[in-house]
């Protein structure tokens, strides 16, 4: 028997609504970025390029020293961009994580930087969806802001809020489908995706910096691969996301619109009460919306068929991946990512880009390019996301130069 949509329950927006457009405030980081921040997200994101971990190789680089990657600019703010985009409260909802478009300013975040975040829910739409019927598409963006009032980046996340039950309804009255397994890698097959690996490794770490002339439109880049994914890989990601990594690291300061978003899996002020006394309470990884990710039981609660990895963390997986391409004369001014599923324990991820287009940039002297990336899991076959970027080279001077 199949559920109609008159039977399925509609989403109530009024809550959401008084909040578009409007500063909806939030915690900011107490402390200043240190090396450890940088080297840790390097690690967590598999992301082996030694400017942002070798102290030797990048004081022998344009940037006299460490640096961190473009996409640690979401490690730098409270739930990775997502308080702008779940604005306004739901009742008996969830959220996944549904992409994020990136406008990059040109500042590098270096240790020592403090950096502070500005919120504003920018709008969203309403539309059926196979999975969950009524389901929003809400966007929120975030501005990131250095200690000298620079703006870094602007991020543009999306979030997907549907009710839990109407998605229980659909999948008890869809096809029965068997839910699919880890995969069981035998140790050839193992060593095989290490070696792919280490191909795309060395594609970025045994060249010279890529300068504009090098730049040519249907240039395949080499493979990004990661994983096999676990829930010890996603754990590491969600600890090295700076607001996660230890009690006490943010101000008190709450999002207006974040008292209670109605979340099915816990929010509200009784999280609150008890982080009072455990703060490990109001970790969503342990007892809020995200345990799902590390917990196969509450991953199936929300129809994922096992634990899954973060949205933020595949956009930041085709940040590294392009910017690994570029090399340190690029810098990437625009990225969107569309997510379409996400990784799971298990799987490999694949990361495959070309070269669509080579343009003026809108600086004299500047050249952008554009590609195209595309991600798959293995051995499903499935798309995870698709994502377009733009990559800035300049041809007179650099302007990331610290």
């Amino acid at each position: 028997m199949s559920t109609a949509p008159e039977d399925l329950t509609a989403i109530d927006a009024r809550d959401v609504d008084r909040w578009i457009g409007k500063p909806v405030g939030g915690p900011q980081l107490k402390e200043a970025v240190t090396a450890g921040d940088i080297r840790a997200w390097a690690q967590a994101m598999h992301n082996p390029n030694p400017l942002h971990y070798d102290d030797e190789f990048a004081a022998r680089s344009i940037f006299r020293g460490l640096v961190a990657p473009q996409s640690f600019t979401v490690a730098c703010e409270q739930q990775h961009g997502v308080i702008a985009a779940h604005a306004g409260k739901i009742p008996g909802s969830h959220i996944l994580w549904g992409g994020s478009e990136w406008f990059f300013h040109g500042p590098r975040i270096y240790p020592g930087d403090r950096i502070r975040c500005e919120r504003v829910p920018y709008d969203y739409k309403i539309a059926q969806t196979g999975f969950a019927g009524p389901t929003m598409f809400q966007r929120g963006d975030t501005l990131f802001y250095n200690q000298h009032d620079e703006l870094i980046a602007r991020c543009r996340t999306t979030a997907v809020r549907y009710l839990l039950e109407n998605a229980r309804r659909l999948k008890k009255a869809g096809d029965a489908a068997p839910e699919p397994s880890e995969p069981d890698w035998t140790p050839e097959q193992f060593e095989a995706v290490q070696e792919e690996k280490h191909a795309y490794h060395r594609s970025f770490r045994e060249r010279a910096p890529r300068k504009a002339e090098d730049v040519h439109v249907s240039v395949k880049l080499v493979r990004g691969v990661l994983g096999p994914h676990s829930i010890a890989s996603f754990a590491m990601e969600w600890r090295s996301y700076l607001w996660s990594r230890g009690w006490g690291g943010n101000t008190a300061e709450r999002s207006h619109a974040d008292d209670d978003a109605g979340f099915s899996l816990g929010s509200g002020d009784s999280y609150r009460r008890r982080g009072a006394l455990d703060p490990e309470q109001t970790d969503i990884i342990f007892y809020g919306q995200a345990r799902g990710h590390l917990d196969p039981k509450y991953a199936r609660m929300i129809g994922m068929p096992r634990a899954y990895g973060f949205g933020a963390s595949m956009s930041s997986w085709v940040l590294d991946y392009v910017a690994n391409w570029a090399g340190p004369n690029g810098l990437i001014v625009r990225s969107k990512y569309d997510a379409r599923g996400p990784a799971l324990t298990g799987d490999v991820t694949y990361l495959d880009g070309t070269v669509t287009d080579v343009k003026p940039g809108e600086r004299s002297a500047t050249v952008v390019a554009v590609l195209d990336v595309k991600m798959t899991s293995y051995p499903a076959g499935k798309t995870l996301g698709k994502a377009t970027a733009e990559v800035e080279f300049d041809g007179n001077r650099n302007p990331l130069k610290k």
